[in-house]
């Protein structure tokens, strides 16, 4: 593409290279703690799939490394297999791949293209693609400099291609965001508006005994709020469930069954040559400790080529937190999936020869083979127990959507008149249980199944005494039996007792804290001498502004407000805070400045144009993803340890 440019070059737009730079750092695969087996799923390479979209192994491994590399620096250097399984970081940066396909899906539908002229020109601007005189430094070099970063000339462009694409679906999406000058102002003094206050809080929990509500009381509130209370339309009924895993046991395979699937699908059991090595990392960060941390490798060498048990030593030395915990072991893999320096002195080395230091953008590696697998076909007795395993899955769960569908179709032909007839059912049918539903939302988890939403909509869209076709839900596949339809309505205050009376203990009791702190101020004492008479401790607040909580006292926005409207000196409350009432006074303020307000205005509107931004990208992915619809690799997710279902939810 670059071949037929003689232009000079611009100047480097900083934005695009920071980009760049950001592609060009995650892009090589994780060390350890990368997903690296591709045997099940969507496809060898594929991680998820959105609508006719795919993402690639490749492009989840590069968001999960950047979000190592985020974490890693946040955490210390300290970013463990523990955090990140916490973290569910894996999750997070599937998630985040999957959002960048999400992105470029909803500039495709409003048309919006990249025309080989608009690729050249951004590329053409990177001071990294000119010589000297500030010309391109031509086609050969250019991907020189590519291959270096572990992109192709393809690979690149394509990035940049999808970069300036979501660059101009934000464009598009700034064009429709308004903001009125109002916004700007409160915007800027709730950055700079500051105050501190020293406080006295009485805990409502002093008022325990006395705010104890009569059933009158309970009763009138009750009156008074009937509407918080409202119920949403609901439906009773009862399900019945048919997991795979309760079939399994009906499930028969021959050996011939074996024979046959491996020889029609021999594709699944070539696998390439794989060797299994581990690895010590000590990570470059800063060029100028590059030869300390060579040192350090070395040493780590000599411990071991002096008689120190290697895994030792990784436990000790290693940077990489996807391997160190594991003696630095990388299990078995293949070409391709680490990088290039990595990859060649491992597939270089003999078994049992340690290598290094080797050099990557990582930092310095000393690493040995621990063993190594041949390229070929495996045999069937060694796939043998793997097809059973799979097979007898797969047809376990065919038959639980037959069994689903036979039960189903009698339901709908015998009418029933209760969910005894579904129980009667489940006793006789091995592998299917019962389950009643409950008073049910249209939103709410169905008990001893979770959340089914595809099954909560057939529901709703029966009426009563009718009963849903099989549906897929995440342990098999349901029936459900509508029981009875129940509109929305205002329920009995019996039903709704309990949270009625507590509502109204903390109501009283708040108030009391309240009333309590104004009588004492009332009295014309200063606010230690409140707080020394009810035994409590005045305490001094850091610096706050507008947004955010009080460190002390948490997320108080009335007092935040008061206090901001308050000068230095001044006593503002008793205001109801998260456990009682707060009476404070302003120790310091900081005001705004409309002068320095007229030079900021302009980036802070900027700023405010961001922060919808992000929140109509936000809304816009969550919208599009439930339209397109969202396909994870579910091989890749069970080594996450979590479910399909799961991750449709935490995306």
């Amino acid at each position: 593409m670059l071949k037929v440019f003689r232009d000079n070059i611009k100047y480097l737009s900083w934005i695009l290279w920071v980009v760049i730079a950001l592609f060009v750092l995650f892009v090589f695969v994780d060390f350890g703690s990368g997903v690296r087996s591709r045997n099940a799923g969507l496809g060898a390479n594929t991680a998820a799939r959105v609508g006719n979209r795919t993402v690639s192994m490749a492009e989840y491994q590069r968001e999960y490394q950047q979000l190592q590399q985020l974490y890693g620096q946040m955490y210390g250097g300290q970013l463990t297999p523990e955090i990140e399984k916490q973290m569910q970081l894996p999750l997070q940066a599937l998630n985040r791949a999957v959002n960048e396909q999400v992105l470029l899906a909803e500039a495709e539908r409003l048309g919006l293209t990249v025309s080989d002229e608009e690729l050249r020109g951004k590329i053409l601007e990177q001071q990294v693609f000119q010589n000297d005189q500030g010309q391109f430094i031509g086609q050969d070099k250019y991907a020189q400099v590519l291959a270096a970063n572990h992109y192709t000339v393809a690979s690149f462009e394509d990035t940049m291609r999808k970069q300036i694409l979501r660059e101009k679906l934000n464009d598009a999406l700034r064009n429709g965001i308004y903001i009125s000058d109002d916004e700007i102002q409160k915007s800027y003094r709730d950055q700079v508006e500051k105050a501190k206050i020293r406080y006295v809080e009485l805990p409502r929990a002093r008022f325990q005994q006395e705010a104890q509500p009569t059933p009158a009381e309970v009763s009138a509130y009750f009156e008074a709020h009937k509407q918080e209370y409202r119920l949403p339309e609901q439906r009773e009924g009862a399900y019945l469930l048919v997991e795979p895993d309760r079939l399994r046991d009906q499930v028969n395979l021959s050996d011939k069954d074996l024979q046959d699937y491996y020889s029609a699908h021999k594709d699944e059991f070539t696998r390439p040559e794989r060797v299994r090595a581990r690895h010590i990392l000590v990570k470059v960060t800063d060029p100028s400790k590059d030869a300390e941390a060579k040192q350090r490798l070395e040493q780590a060498r000599q411990r071991i080529q002096g008689g120190a048990d290697f895994a030792k030593v990784a436990g000790e030395v290693s940077e990489d937190p996807g391997s160190k915990a594991r003696g630095g072991d990388l299990d078995f893999f293949g070409r391709g999936q680490m990088v290039k320096e990595f990859e060649d002195a491992a597939f270089g080395a003999k078994t049992g020869e340690l290598v290094g230091p080797v050099k990557s953008p990582f930092g310095y590696h000393l690493l040995q083979v621990t063993d190594r697998q041949p390229a070929g076909v495996e045999p069937f007795a060694q796939a043998k127990e793997q097809i059973r395993a799979r097979l007898a899955f797969s047809r376990a769960g065919e038959l639980a959507q037959q069994k689903a569908k036979a039960l189903a179709t009698q339901l709908a032909k015998d009418k029933p008149k209760g969910p005894e007839a579904l129980a009667a059912l489940a006793k006789q049918n091995p592998g299917v249980t019962y389950a009643d539903t409950g008073k049910l939302g249209a939103q709410d988890p169905l008990p001893g199944l979770g959340r089914a939403p595809q099954l909560n909509a057939a529901a709703f869209a029966l009426k009563k005494g009718q009963v849903t076709d099989a549906i897929q839900v995440p342990r098999g596949w349901a029936v459900l039996y509508v029981k009875d339809v129940l509109e929305p309505r205002v329920p009995q205050l019996a039903d709704v007792e309990p949270r009625v009376r507590q509502a109204l203990l903390t109501q009283k009791q708040q108030q009391a804290a309240v009333d309590k702190l104004k009588q004492e101020r009332a009295a014309g004492k200063t606010l230690d001498q409140i707080a020394a008479d009810l035994g409590l401790q005045a305490k001094d607040s850091p610096e706050f502004g507008a947004q955010g909580g009080i460190p002390g006292l948490g997320f108080t926005p009335e007092i935040n407000r008061a206090a901001l409207a308050l000068q230095t000196g001044q006593i503002g409350g008793p205001l109801p805070a998260g456990q009682g009432a707060v009476l404070f006074a302003v120790k310091e303020r900081k005001n705004w400045d409309p002068l320095q307000f007229a030079t900021a205005r302009q980036q802070t509107r900027a700023s405010l144009e961001q922060e919808k931004l992000g929140q109509l990208l936000g809304s816009l992915v969550e919208r599009r993803r439930k339209e397109l619809g969202v396909e994870f690799d579910r091989a890749l997710l069970e080594r996450m340890g979590i479910s399909p279902e799961a991750a449709a939810q935490r995306g």
